[in-house]
């Protein structure tokens, strides 16, 4: 859960199937201001989520009430307000009431789609700011008067295709939705031929001068799990060690299989290569070298006399002496 430590006694939450999502920090990221709570999430597609804010016991109201403005990529989508003496102390907000009166729209991660033909529209920049994040600011206020207000007619069927060149470099990989269709979902009724969507009704908030403007704001950058780790943001998973550097107390039945199975292709192999390097010994062998006594060596001969002890000539190979009887 994302706390800030201006308001500590709030906390905000990411949930899905009643499930609060697990939250991380860029510990090298330069927060809006300091009193922005800034959190990554993981996103998947398709996946329902809703926005839970809780006021702690011990929360601290400086007017008549406090209000938390939802925004999505940058559209505000929603308003969840809390009196002073009522009991209420939860907010769950799962869709974007700003386009549902009926309150059946449901909050969605959509998959982004991008192309990389280098083109870019125009207005595309500003229509993609504040893609990739859930806002949540906290405000002191003091309730007003209570007025009509019709669902706004803009739905978050998201930003489209977007271009590269208009990402900038970002990582971002989903862009929020609703599930269903406003049209069909909203009560209406015809007056004069013509369609009107049913009118809600919404209390005038007015922020409490002399106090910080927000009191505080809660960042969610939502991202799929292969940005997250091209980020950093979560670290990756490190290979494990080799199966023979591991302890053999620690392998299971298929892992001490594999390891039989390497030692012995590896006994194979040294084998087949002893056997390649024994065959191109035998198949050219090294003429032996064969001994020359060197002039004034003594030498050992054999004969039938038995053995005699003689002594080469000291006289070299070409100065020898040779003499011819006729």
């Amino acid at each position: 859960m994302a706390i800030s430590e201006h308001l500590p006694d709030v906390k905000v939450e990411i949930r899905v199937d009643g499930k609060a999502l697990k939250e991380y920090q860029d510990h090298d990221f330069e927060e809006e201001s300091e009193r922005t709570s800034t959190r990554y999430i993981e996103a998947a597609s398709g996946q329902n989520f809703s926005i839970v804010i809780e006021l702690l016991p011990k929360f601290h109201f400086r007017g008549d009430s406090v209000s938390f403005e939802i925004h999505t990529d940058g559209k505000y989508t929603s308003c969840s307000v809390f009196r002073k003496g009522t009991t209420m102390h939860v907010s769950e907000r799962k869709g974007p009431n700003a386009v549902d009166a009926s309150n059946k729209l449901r909050y969605c991660f959509n998959l982004l789609e991008t192309v990389s033909d280098g083109r870019q529209k125009s207005g595309e920049v500003e229509q993609i700011k504040g893609l990739g994040q859930i806002s949540i600011t906290c405000e002191h206020t003091t309730a007003g008067t209570t007025y009509l207000s019709t669902p706004a007619e803009d739905q978050l069927d998201g930003p489209g295709v977007v271009s590269e060149k208009a990402l900038k470099g970002e990582s971002h990989s989903h862009s929020v939705g609703q599930q269903g269709t406003a049209e069909q979902l909203i009560p209406s009724r015809y007056t004069g031929g013509k369609l009107s969507r049913q009118s809600v009704k919404r209390i005038r908030m007015t922020p409490l001068p002399g106090l910080p403007s927000p009191a505080a704001t809660f960042v969610f950058h939502y991202r799929s799990l292969a940005c997250l780790n091209s980020m950093l943001i979560i670290p990756r998973t490190p290979s494990p060690p080799p199966l023979e550097e591991r302890d053999i107390t620690t392998l299971n039945h298929d892992e001490l299989r594999e390891l039989q199975k390497r030692a012995l292709d590896f006994k194979k192999q040294r084998e087949a290569e002893v056997k390649i390097k024994r065959e191109k010994v035998e198949d050219s062998p090294r003429r032996r070298k064969i001994a020359r006594p060197s002039a004034g060596d003594t030498q050992l001969e054999l004969d039938d006399a038995g053995v005699r002890e003689c002594s080469t000539s000291t006289l070299p190979a070409a100065e020898k002496v040779v003499i011819e009887i006729d």
